[in-house]
């Protein structure tokens, strides 16, 4: 039996999902990568309802860049490219004002260039893409959006966070919650896409305490974190935008034929 990572609560196998199914499967029902190349195994906490895929914690990063992100990556999540970065920039400009601002994981900086564009103080930071260097300086926000899911080490991702962030500002932070408690197929917990941990509410505010830091959830994907309560009090208000679309389609039969939902 496994720990979980996030509380060491005990964990255990709830399903093997073959590594090629992606998350653009269940909106275009059929597979996008047909090779059967093994199956992960995702295991999932009895006490906070944490999950996550352990096979991942042994890559490096130069298995990421080959596995993951490599030519074919933007076959298994489209939005990644324009879509998402032009919604999410015309949301942070409604409120980003003069504020700095880090993209973490922020791909070939999309979404920093169309801030830049509206005079906005945008950086970007992404160890795949772009701009691997990592920008020296404090910034009032720092995003990952859909970064959180396909880091290993959340206890990293979170120090490395706040490294670039001033102590009386914020993260933003975009991850789908995890409501589906079970061993059920879910269309998020594809490994393909490098998504390789799944957050639950309960879960996700271990990870902050243990931290000792404040979060409020805008919606079930979209979370403002901060180190102190006024931080966080500026940006409880804010109407979250929808990041994920809603799939369109199942599998009938792992991993193989698909159906409409």
């Amino acid at each position: 039996m496994r720990t979980c990572p996030i509380c060491r609560g005990p964990a255990k196998n709830i399903l093997a999902k073959e590594f090629n199914v992606s998350c653009g499967d269940y909106f275009e029902g059929h597979r996008l990568y047909e090779d059967n190349i093994g199956s992960f195994c995702l295991h999932a906490c009895g006490l906070c309802d944490f999950a996550w895929y352990p096979e991942f914690e042994a890559w490096s990063d130069s298995d990421f860049l080959a596995r993951i992100y490599n030519g074919d990556y933007r076959l298994c999540d489209p939005p990644f490219e324009y879509e998402r970065p032009a919604s999410l920039a015309n949301w942070l400009n409604s409120f980003l004002g003069f504020r700095t601002l880090l993209d973490f994981g922020g791909g070939q900086g999309t979404l920093a260039h169309m801030l830049r564009s509206n005079g906005k103080l945008a950086n970007v930071y992404d160890p795949y893409y772009g701009n691997t260097t990592r920008p020296h300086g404090m910034y009032d926000i720092v995003t990952a959006f859909e970064v959180m899911e396909h880091v290993p080490d959340q206890d990293w991702l979170i120090g490395s966070l706040l490294a670039s962030c001033s102590d009386t500002g914020v993260l933003i932070i975009s991850t789908l919650l995890r409501t589906e408690i079970g061993n059920q197929d879910w269309w998020y917990a594809s490994p393909r896409n490098g998504h390789c941990c799944f957050h639950s509410a309960k879960s996700l505010k271990m990870l902050m305490d243990k931290h000792h830091l404040y979060f409020h959830s805008l919606s079930d994907e979209l979370h403002i974190v901060a180190r102190s309560v006024r931080s966080l009090d500026l940006y409880r208000g804010l109407e979250a935008p929808r990041i994920s679309g809603k799939p369109k389609f199942k599998f009938a039969r792992p991993w193989s034929e698909m159906e409409p939902i």
